[in-house]
């Protein structure tokens, strides 16, 4: 190479932690010593910033909070982004590829996260989102705003991120076999969010600069949606093979996670003496035995892993397919009743279906009932047929489908989205728009 060919390798992969949690996340990456990678910090929250040291520390909004947070209101963070929008672009102007980091739910990452994102995009920067979703302990209007934080995210009707990976930090407590106390939960949040920024940096960012395989990660990641990720960690004899069926079985997941995938990255991290490296091959083939075209795999050497036979195994599966059946049925009555809020109100004899609506991660009803419970209880109450809306949850949708049409309860889809308030308007509030699809492909038109 010349010289010329040689600095051209040397384009900027960028971390932006955005509000709170991205920038402890962000912290937990610089802290592991991530190299080749430029960090930067963005927030109203002048403290906050001032604890992301190795970090390009961004204050937005400083005429709009005077340095303060936006303590969880939307519309203050809006404000803080438009009138520093100028120093968002400058930060995404000079990179080749961004991941935006960020906790849905409050005021800043919620809001500035999509417009980063969008920024970035507009310039044709390869972006990725990690975005977590609040533990339940948060309270529901965190909920709702986190949900409206990642439809931002993820409308195709908008520049919007390459690629969306989604951690909701209520699952994060499944992985472990004892309570954790609320600090270390939000610990292990940020070590998913690092682990998944270092599945891909590791395969692209060798030395320090652009590895060959930048252009063959680019083209698997461009516009790809919603990408998911699993993590199971093994030690012992086995390890390997057993991580990765932790990995694939990860709470993190969706059931068709792995299933009809088009590509997957998979990461191995061992210590440099990890005596099982010729499991990996068999690790490989169980993951990603659905997988269509392309599989990238890289193994990460640990140096400060103090077990020689423990291995962590990463993945994510991209490209995901969500049509495994033709069609919804049609239903042209819909004379069920919903309370709006997730609480289950019992028809009258008259209803053709009962509405219920999914106001929680995936297969959760308030955080305490599961769909096959709903399409039990309208069973067991004799309704013939029964309605899911959700916030654009495609997963929990088809597991609504699936199970009701196993029960033979005609299953209806649809979603609930946000209408924001105009400018102006003096009600600090999310409006709800209710729409229903008679078929799969009216239901992602819908998303």
């Amino acid at each position: 190479y010349t010289q010329e060919n040689t600095e051209n390798l040397r384009t900027k992969v960028k971390v932006i932690g955005v509000g709170g949690a991205g920038c402890n996340a962000m912290r937990r990456m610089i802290e592991n010593g991530f190299v080749g990678i430029e960090f930067c910090a963005v927030d109203t929250d002048k403290d906050t910033l001032n604890t992301c040291n190795g970090a390009t520390q961004v204050q937005i909004g400083v005429n709009t909070t005077q340095g303060n947070s936006t303590d969880g209101n939307l519309r203050i963070g809006e404000r803080a982004a438009h009138e520093s929008v100028d120093k968002l672009k400058s930060i995404v102007a000079d990179a080749k590829m961004v991941f935006v980091v960020a906790g849905m739910g409050g005021g800043t990452g919620t809001i500035v996260a999509p417009i980063i994102a969008s920024l970035a995009r507009e310039q044709g920067t390869l972006t990725v989102c990690f975005a977590t979703r609040p533990f339940v302990a948060e309270g529901e209007r965190r909920a709702e705003q986190a949900e409206h934080g990642l439809m931002k995210l993820q409308n195709r009707l908008r520049v919007c991120p390459d690629a969306v990976i989604t951690i909701p930090n209520q699952r994060v407590l499944d992985m472990f076999d004892r309570e954790l106390p609320m600090k270390e939960a939000y610990q292990e949040s940020d070590e998913i969010l690092f682990r998944g920024v270092k599945i891909i940096a590791d395969l692209i960012i060798e030395s320090g600069e652009i590895s060959v395989d930048f252009d063959d990660v680019q083209e698997s990641l461009r516009d790809k949606g919603t990408i998911l990720m699993g993590i199971g960690k093994a030690k012992g004899k086995n390890s390997t093979v057993v991580a990765a069926k932790k990995a694939i079985a990860s709470p993190l997941l969706e059931e068709t996670a792995v299933e009809s995938v088009t590509n997957m990255i998979v990461s191995f991290t061992v210590h440099p003496n990890f005596p099982n490296k010729l499991e990996m091959s068999d690790a490989v083939d169980i993951i990603s035995k659905d997988v269509k075209e392309t599989i990238f795999f890289g193994i990460k050497y640990d140096d400060s892993a103090k077990i020689e036979d423990e291995v962590i195994v990463s993945f994510l599966s991209i490209g995901i397919d969500l049509q495994k059946e033709q069609a919804f049925p049609v239903i042209s009555k819909d004379r069920g009743t919903s309370s709006g809020q997730g609480h289950i109100i019992s028809p009258s004899t008259t209803s053709e279906f009962v509405h219920l609506h999914n106001h929680s991660e995936y297969s959760l009803l308030d955080g305490a009932c599961r769909i096959p419970d709903m399409v039990q209880w309208a069973i067991e109450n004799g309704s013939p047929a029964v309605a899911l809306t959700d916030h654009g949850n495609m997963f929990g949708a088809w597991e609504f489908y699936n199970t009701a049409k196993a029960e033979g309860v005609k299953p209806i889809i649809g979603c609930e989205v946000y209408i924001e308030a105009e400018e102006g308007n003096v009600k600090d509030e999310l409006y709800h728009l209710t729409l229903l699809a008679e078929d799969a492909v009216g239901y992602q038109n819908l998303l």
